[in-house]
Parts: structure tokens; C-alpha cells; sequence
């Protein structure tokens, strides 16, 4: 039985298939497997693909222990169920499963570094000049503000005291109005006394 084994297994190291006790749609599979394998060699192994063969203990059956065969000969038991799927990945699929270049990792010769430190340093200076720019005209603001406050708060006590003066004249005029009408009935009163007198007085 093992010289059959063995037989079957350098078979299968020429060839370069993978032996394995499954359905004949999973061995199409496997045996692409191998094609692929061999056209695009595991970087982290000797350059040989790996290569396993099954295959069921005539004493325990398919139910239990299998002998599993490498391509570089010998042989070991490995419970149903634990059998090793792994196959190396094809450089182009490792190629793109590896993440992309980071932008910063990127070698810039010496021109382009001090072109892009100058435009650096324009954009830093004007952002600056912009800035100063920026608080001359919040400080102009605030002055004229301050001013504008001022001049408005100036004319306004100079109306409140031009309305104080005006009211204090009408006070005096009116109190000076007062006095004349006072002096008028006065003058008034006399004249009708005086009529009366006259019309009480005898004509000769």
C-alpha cells in the first residue's frame, strides 16, 4: 500500500498536481490550483510550489484519519477536517492587495523641494499680509466706531443743553409775560376808575 502511495506521489511531483481525495468538481479545482502555483511561484517559499496529496487509511476509512503526502516526500496523519487549503497567492493579486503609496513616501528632487518651500513661504507671507490687513481694518472700525459714539454722544448733550436753555427762556419769558398782563390790568383798572368819577362828578 505505501509503495502505491509512493508511486502515486512522484507521479503527481512530476506532473506538479496536488492530490486530494474529493469530489471531481474540487480536483478541476485543485489541479488549477497547481497550474497557477507554477506560474506564479510563493515569494516566501524555495520557488517550488506546495503541493499536498490525501488520502484515506484503508483501516480507519473516510471517516477518520487521512495520509496526507508532500511533494518533498514522507508522510504524516492529520484528522478529517484539518487538512491544509493553503495556496500561494498569484503576484498579481499580491500587487493589488497591497496598500497603496503613501503621497509623503515620495522622493522630490532638490528643485522641486525649494520650489515647494517658496511657494510655501509666499503662501505663509501673504496669508500674513492678509492678517495684518484684516486687523488695521477691524481697528479703523472700532475707532470710527468710537468716534462716530463720541461726535453722537457729544451732540446729544449739546441738543439736551441747547432744550434746557430754550426751556429755561420760555420760563422767563413767560413769567415776564406775566408781569405785563399784571401791569396792563392795573393801568385798566385806574382808566375805569377814573371814567366812573368823571360820569359821578356834576357838569357846570
Amino acid at each position: 500500500m505505501y509503495q502505491g502511495i509512493e508511486t502515486l506521489q512522484s507521479l503527481y511531483k512530476r506532473t506538479g498536481y496536488s492530490f486530494e481525495d474529493s469530489p471531481p468538481s474540487t480536483k478541476g479545482a485543485s489541479r488549477r490550483t497547481a497550474r497557477q502555483d507554477r506560474a506564479h511561484p510563493s515569494s516566501g517559499g524555495s520557488g517550488v510550489p506546495r503541493c499536498s496529496t490525501t488520502v484515506d487509511t484503508p483501516a480507519a476509512g473516510r471517516s477518520n484519519s487521512s495520509l496526507i503526502l508532500n511533494r518533498h516526500g514522507g508522510s504524516r496523519y492529520d484528522p478529517q477536517g484539518s487538512v491544509d487549503h493553503r495556496v500561494s497567492l498569484p503576484n498579481d493579486v499580491e500587487e493589488e492587495e497591497r496598500p497603496p503609496t503613501s503621497r509623503s513616501t515620495h522622493h522630490l528632487d532638490p528643485y522641486e523641494m525649494g520650489r515647494a518651500i517658496v511657494e510655501l513661504r509666499e503662501d505663509l507671507e501673504h496669508e500674513r499680509d492678509r492678517r495684518y490687513a484684516l486687523n488695521d481694518s477691524v481697528r479703523n472700525h472700532r475707532k470710527d466706531r468710537e468716534a462716530d459714539r463720541s461726535r453722537d454722544r457729544a451732540d446729544y448733550i449739546l441738543a439736551q443743553l441747547q432744550v434746557e436753555h430754550d426751556v429755561r427762556s420760555l420760563v422767563d419769558e413767560q413769567a415776564t409775560t406775566r408781569k405785563e398782563i399784571s401791569q396792563c390790568n392795573g393801568e385798566v383798572s385806574s382808566l375805569l376808575d377814573q371814567t366812573d368819577r368823571l360820569e359821578r362828578e356834576p357838569r357846570i
